[in-house]
């Protein structure tokens, strides 16, 4: 269940697909894509704006910049 992927109640999940914060299910299931809702949690996070060609480095650098000192 895509609510227990993210660690919400159904109710939360919910009413975060219908705000925008999550993504809709696949077009005629009740389904949703693993990597859709993975991109969400990163844009909630900040960390689309980390991602490049650096990749890790991006990582660490939003690690610090969000209170994860020991990060890298």
């Amino acid at each position: 269940m895509s609510a227990d992927y993210c660690s919400l109640t159904p109710a939360t999940f919910d009413r975060w697909v219908a705000d925008g914060r999550m993504p809709k299910p696949i077009p005629g299931t009740h389904r949703w894509d693993k990597r859709a809702i993975d991109r969400a949690w990163d844009k909630l996070s900040g960390l689309d704006r980390a991602t490049s060609d650096a990749g890790e480095a991006d990582l660490d650098e939003w690690a610090r910049a969000n209170g994860f000192s020991d990060a890298g």
